[in-house]
């Protein structure tokens, strides 16, 4: 793909990369590196390559979102951009002056005051010094180190790097920001502190590139992504659609994996090597997680329908007359968010008998705050004061909740508000 062939217009186009490699030597022995370089004739190593072809670009208010597993190619392709890489193949331009936050820290002199730090990030920015002074109040205020802005920046806290780094790069009032991951060490307060000025930035027409794991991020910050995958593009568009598509991809992935660690190699289909408890009388054979259509769900927007479908079978006679089943949706802290049972909603399923097979469906919103959560399934008796759980699955299935807004709290249902003329207000 060439210049010309971009359908944008050139005075928008303020990143352009343009069939762009990048290739690593490997080497197997440190000494290998002493014999390319006695030997260059001979190849003592071989490429890896960390990007493959990739051309992409980036305009005006625009804020790209860049997703893809570790290794994938992300952090490698800023780098390209900030010009502390060079590209093996290909070409990149950039038109104005870069704010990058690529590496926690990165281009900080040690020995230095953050001050001086200050004055020093600018500099390789392309700012004089004067336009610094003007910016210095702002940084100062924004990252609230305190006095610690005069101490040599060796003896920062972690999170006192974060917030004079980012300070730099987005009060210096860059043409392009760059950020790589950085924003996942710092504490809730900064973080959020952050994000706005992100969106304050590109709402003044700031372009940015975001590389991060965090796809809430990116679907409520970003107004297209990328997702990288071993060096290529594997698609490119609407954050809600690409999110969603790799999330889906990479929940798959996890559960294939965790299947091969964890279910003996004999195990029936039914039976996946679920940690369990109980008496065993009744076993749970089968849990499905789905949507509105009936399709398999990994990933699911909040609001949306979600429907767990738990099957059971009697290994010997239960005479329990208030036997039922039971299901609960678990966040990563292992906190039982939603927990529901067919006798709370009503519902008494009677005696079994020994080989019968029966199943349930749990049809809710969810209403959940963005997130990953598990989910558990059992079968038990309510005949006496205690629930007798006879068999009780831990964390068989796992999905996704995304939100296109902020949640506060662990759930948010639907919710009418209505405001009352002032005549009303008693």
């Amino acid at each position: 793909m060439k210049w010309d062939e971009i359908m944008i217009s050139p005075s928008d186009a303020i990143v352009r990369v343009d069939r762009v490699s990048k290739i690593f030597h490997i080497y197997n022995r440190p000494i290998d590196r002493l014999k390319q370089a006695i030997w260059p004739e001979r190849r003592w190593f071989r490429e890896f390559y960390a990007l493959r072809d990739l051309s992409l670009h980036l305009q005006r208010g625009e804020a790209l979102g860049i997703i893809g597993v570790n290794g994938s190619g992300k952090s490698t392709l800023l780098q390209i951009v900030a010009g502390t890489l060079a590209p093996t193949t290909g070409q990149v331009e950039v038109r104005g002056k870069i704010g990058a936050l690529l590496e926690l820290g990165a281009g900080f002199n040690p020995d230095f005051s953050g001050r001086e730090n200050v004055f020093l990030s600018g500099a390789v920015m392309g700012f004089s010094r004067q336009q610094i002074r003007q910016y210095l109040p702002d940084i100062i205020d924004f990252a609230q180190i305190g006095s610690f802005i005069d101490q040599p920046v060796r003896i920062y806290s972690t999170g006192m790097f974060l917030r004079l780094a980012f300070s730099v790069c987005a009060c210096l009032d860059p043409d392009v920001l760059l950020v790589d991951e950085a924003l996942a060490v710092g504490d809730a307060g900064f973080v959020h502190k952050c994000l706005n000025r992100i969106r304050h930035l590109t709402a003044r027409g700031v372009p940015i590139m975001l590389v991060t794991h965090d796809t809430d991020a990116v679907r409520s910050l970003c107004t297209r992504v990328i997702w990288i995958d071993q060096g290529t593009l594997r698609m490119e568009g609407d954050p809600k659609e690409v999110t969603s598509r790799y999330l889906q991809e990479i929940f798959s992935r996890e559960k294939q994996e965790s299947a091969a660690e964890v279910a003996p190699a004999a195990a029936p289909p039914t039976d996946t090597g679920w940690q369990r408890w109980g008496r065993g009388t009744i076993r749970v054979e089968r849990v499905r997680l789905l949507d509105a259509a009936g399709r398999p769900l990994d990933v699911v927007a909040w609001g949306e329908p979600i429907t767990v479908e738990v099957a059971a079978r009697a290994r010997e006679d239960w005479a329990d007359p208030h036997s039922g089943f039971g299901i609960a949706i678990r966040n990563r802290n292992g906190l039982d968010v939603i927990a529901t049972t067919t006798y709370d909603e009503g519902l008494r399923l009677g005696p079994w008998r020994a080989g019968q097979i029966r199943m349930v469906s749990f049809t809710l919103p969810a209403i959940m705050a963005p997130g990953t959560y598990a989910v558990c399934a059992c079968v038990e008796g309510r005949a006496a004061p205690v629930i007798d759980y006879v068999d009780y699955c831990e964390n068989v299935t796992i999905f996704k909740v995304l939100a296109d807004k902020p949640i506060w709290g662990a759930v948010l249902p639907r919710v009418e508000c209505r405001v009352a003329p002032e005549g009303e207000i008693g």
